[in-house]
């Protein structure tokens, strides 16, 4: 998937589950703060908000490495 395939699922969507890197994620795209993504259990890390799937995708790290560098890597497993 491309960078803008992924920020158009993310603009889309409402909460969007999937794995990069051996590590799962959770997006939700409908809380008050803005964007939510964060890993999911067993990491389970402190969850960051972004204004935009764009910002999301350029800002969020997995690994040292922007989000959106990954897309390729993506592998989606819920979308609603």
């Amino acid at each position: 998937m491309t960078k803008a395939e992924f920020a158009e699922l993310i603009e889309k969507g409402r909460d969007i589950m999937f794995d990069v890197r051996n590590k799962h994620y959770t997006i939700l795209t409908w809380t008050d703060n803005g964007i939510n993504i964060g890993e999911q259990y067993p990491n389970d890390t402190k969850d960051d908000y972004f204004s935009s799937p764009e910002e999301l995708l350029d800002n969020y790290l997995v690994d040292g490495i922007p989000l959106g560098e990954l897309c390729n890597q993506v592998v989606i497993t819920d979308y609603s």
